[in-house]
Formats: C-alpha cells, sequence, structure tokens
C-alpha cells in the first residue's frame, strides 16, 4: 500500500510539543515546569465543542485533531505532553498513527477555556 503523503502548505503551523518535570522550590514545594520536547509544523483544525456548567461557572471545552509528521529521533508523542501554539495550550488526549507506520501523527487534543 502506498504511504500517504502530507503536503507542506497544509502544515503552516508551528506547534510546540511540551513536556512536564517536576522540582522543588526553595521552601521544598512541589514545582511543575514545561520545557520544550519538539517544535515542528503542523495541521491545527478544530473538530468539536462542549460547554459546561459547574461551580458556578460556565467552562468551553474545544477538541482539535493536529496533525504532523512523525519524527524518529525524538521518543514517541504521549498524553503525557501537551501542546503550545499561538499562546494556547492544548491537553492531548490521544496519539494515533496513520497505518501505524510511524509517519505522520494525528493528536487529539483539547483546550480548555474557564
Amino acid at each position: 500500500m502506498p504511504r500517504k503523503m502530507l503536503k507542506a502548505g497544509t502544515l503552516r503551523h508551528l506547534i510546540t510539543v511540551q513536556s512536564n518535570s517536576t522540582g522543588k522550590d526553595a521552601y521544598d514545594g512541589v514545582t511543575n515546569t514545561w520545557s520544550t520536547f519538539l517544535t515542528t509544523r503542523a495541521s491545527v483544525n478544530p473538530v468539536s465543542g462542549t460547554e459546561r456548567y459547574g461551580s458556578d461557572r460556565i467552562t468551553a471545552d474545544r477538541a482539535y485533531e493536529i496533525t504532523c509528521r512523525y519524527d524518529p529521533t525524538k521518543n514517541p508523542i504521549s498524553p503525557k505532553h501537551r501542546i503550545s501554539w499561538d499562546s494556547r495550550t492544548f491537553d492531548i488526549e490521544a496519539v494515533l498513527e496513520y497505518d501505524e507506520r510511524q509517519h505522520i501523527v494525528r493528536l487529539i487534543a483539547v483546550e480548555r477555556e474557564v
């Protein structure tokens, strides 16, 4: 079966995949810091949105499909990572590989708004 190719023009967004690390501050408190794991070109497309009412406020979640090329020099992207794009943050819900051939990666990610 031929390999599915991505046209370069469809990957018009520059995203940053970030990884989380924890440490201790000067008062022995736990700190979470996000650092750059991978910067790559991607396609970012909205797929759905929901609104919920709870704790006396409305919360909106928007799901996106983020498609990029697989990078064999890095460890696989996982839901432990997050996406930063255009001063917005997305939590990764699922990582799907097209044909399981380590060529194209589709990320299902959620942007949460409070």
